[in-house]
């Protein structure tokens, strides 16, 4: 596969892992990363001003209803593929957003993995993988496509109206994660959860974090 930094051999991704080829720039992750509550916080906060940048004449209505949408909106929205721009998993989700002229304005919001600089008293000393989150808009999955027609052919709208079947058939729409639903993702402190169960349980705790960090004294809050 090819990358920004070169040829990408995912030969083991799919052999190995499980990965599904589409075509010569997408994947589709069995396991794709999901997104803590802090990062759908993030989302929340800078959605507004990415898409009013990215997509200026977008109606002044929708704007302001892009201000009301929660972090569960934000975390129903679909897998539809994993790329390798640089060369580690990029798992993307879909944000459909459709104006009141019925224009169709997609924002791609992406978990992925970098790797960045170690840093002690300014001097690098190690690298580290880390994950991060971005949002790209519609000229970024334009780039992926050599033509007009094949881009066309395979562009998120709404001109095609999809069946219930075609849409729980279609890899675009996690099929793939299906499988994994019922699966054990994790075990703490004695008790199982499915990964949409511990997620819930990381927002949970990570409410109760905040909570109790709100409620500290003056003193408390002054020095940590």
């Amino acid at each position: 596969m090819n990358t920004f930094r070169g040829y990408y051999d995912i030969t083991d991704k799919i052999t190995e892992d499980g990965y599904k080829f589409i075509n010569e720039n997408f994947l589709i992750n069995p396991n794709p990363m999901t997104f803590k509550y802090k990062e759908l916080l993030w989302i929340k906060e800078n959605l507004y001003e990415f898409i009013k940048k990215s997509y200026p004449a977008i109606s002044k209505k929708t704007l302001d209803e892009i201000q009301t949408i929660t972090v569960d909106e934000i975390k129903l929205r679909p897998y539809i593929f994993t790329t390798y721009y640089h060369t580690f998993d990029e798992d993307t989700y879909l944000l459909k957003i459709i104006d009141t002229t019925n224009t169709i304005y997609n924002i791609y919001i992406i978990k992925y993995q970098t790797m960045e600089g170690v840093y002690k008293n300014d001097e690098l000393i190690d690298h580290e993988l880390v994950k991060k989150v971005r949002f790209e808009n519609e000229r970024w999955y334009r780039n992926f496509f050599s033509n007009e027609d094949d881009y066309n052919k395979n562009k998120y709208s709404d001109n095609k109206t999809e069946s219930t079947e075609e849409k729980n058939s279609n890899s675009r729409y996690n099929t793939l994660l299906h499988e994994k639903e019922k699966e054990i993702y994790k075990t703490f402190e004695g008790k199982s959860y499915t990964s949409e169960e511990w997620k819930i349980f990381e927002e949970e705790q990570y409410k109760i974090y905040n909570e109790k960090r709100n409620k500290k004294g003056f003193w408390d809050n002054l020095f940590g």
